[in-house]
């Protein structure tokens, strides 16, 4: 099985199920959001686990064409996003508060995740 697949594998299926559980769920995400905000140790374990997924991505695959450029492009979105949550857990905690409020970049958000994992499942089950 070539590479882009299994990890499109992977995260194709987290991501369509996230993307799904915003829509289905819409009226909790502003209260989790809010729980988020408050636990720094949580935080800062989502950069961790963000990261190490990431460098594994990064590492194994860097491939800028055709589809399997959006694996590689969710590889760096998760090495970026967990530094940023390791280093900067107050100013991030600061913006995801005022967009967790935001009913459309909560929509938003929802339908970014729901496409990026239906495709990647779809490229990866094809």
């Amino acid at each position: 099985m070539d590479r882009s697949k299994f990890i499109a594998g992977l995260a194709g299926p987290v991501f369509l199920s996230l993307g799904v559980s915003m829509f289905i769920n819409r009226d909790l995400f502003p209260d989790i959001v809010h729980q988020l905000q408050n636990s720094f140790p949580l935080i800062i374990i989502a950069g961790a686990i963000a990261l190490a997924a990431g460098l594994a991505i990064v590492r194994t695959h860097n491939i800028w064409s055709g589809w399997p450029a959006l694996v590689t492009l969710l590889g760096w979105l998760l090495v970026i996003g967990g530094v940023l949550r390791i280093v900067l857990q107050r100013q991030l905690t600061d913006i995801a508060g005022s967009a967790g409020a935001n009913p459309a970049f909560l929509t938003g958000g929802a339908l970014l995740m729901t496409a990026v994992g239906a495709v990647l499942t779809f490229k990866a089950y094809q």
